[in-house]
């Protein structure tokens, strides 16, 4: 037997709005397998090459030994930096910022040195090549 499950979920970048609704139809007791990812080789600068989500294709995010991200995308013309927090359990990057309160979570779907692939709470993949 299958269960649908909806959610609804709103983007929490700057200058980005956007709301997405997800239905997963997924059969629950079927165990997907899951994606590993490596925290040690997270670390470095990734650039988007392909986005159906909020951040646009060019935009960046580098992650830090320190458990910091560093987000730079482009909307309208108008540059924006956001600094969150990270987290990584298994193929779950989860982004946190205490002022403003934000919180985003990725969905790794695949994962290797030079690229990986992830799905947003907000809706869409996002397709990251390393830049260093």
């Amino acid at each position: 037997m299958k269960t649908f499950h909806m959610s609804l979920a709103y983007g929490i970048f700057p200058g980005l709005t956007f709301a997405a609704l997800a239905v997963d139809n997924k059969d629950p007791k079927k165990d997907d397998k899951k994606v590993k990812v490596d925290a040690a080789k997270l670390i470095g600068t990734w650039e988007i090459t392909y986005s159906d989500a909020a951040l646009p294709k060019g935009s960046t995010i580098e992650f830090t030994k320190d458990g910091k991200s560093i987000c730079n995308y482009t909307v309208n013309d108008k540059p924006f930096t956001i600094e969150m927090d990270y987290t990584v359990d298994e193929n779950i990057i989860k982004f946190t910022k205490k002022k403003p309160k934000m919180e985003e979570t990725w969905t790794v779907s695949k994962f290797a040195a030079k690229e990986f692939e992830t799905g947003t709470s907000g809706g869409g993949t996002m397709k990251w090549s390393k830049k260093k």
